[in-house]
């Protein structure tokens, strides 16, 4: 079972990937949004994940989670209003 913390309407997967996809798809929709409230008219968002694996004292390994980051860069678009 996968569980996915830290966003809203988080739920739980049976398959790593396809938990994996639902975080991704849901981490960058507000990626954008906060960007472009900001200001930037970027709307590709870099996605990092990091798997964090613990190995057993046998060798084998053991998954014990996966983070998620996400970012996006780009230009700021000014917009100038005339005045009265």
């Amino acid at each position: 079972m996968f569980r996915i913390e830290g966003l809203p309407g988080a739920r739980q997967f049976e398959n790593f990937e396809e938990a994996k996809a639902w975080a991704e798809d849901n981490l960058i929709r507000p990626v954008r949004e906060i960007a472009r409230s900001s200001g930037n008219a970027e709307t590709e968002v870099a996605v990092a994940a990091e798997n964090k694996v613990h190995t057993m004292p046998n060798g084998k390994p053991l998954f014990m989670g996966c983070s998620l980051s996400a970012g996006l860069k780009g230009t700021p678009v000014f917009r100038f209003e005339e005045g009265p």
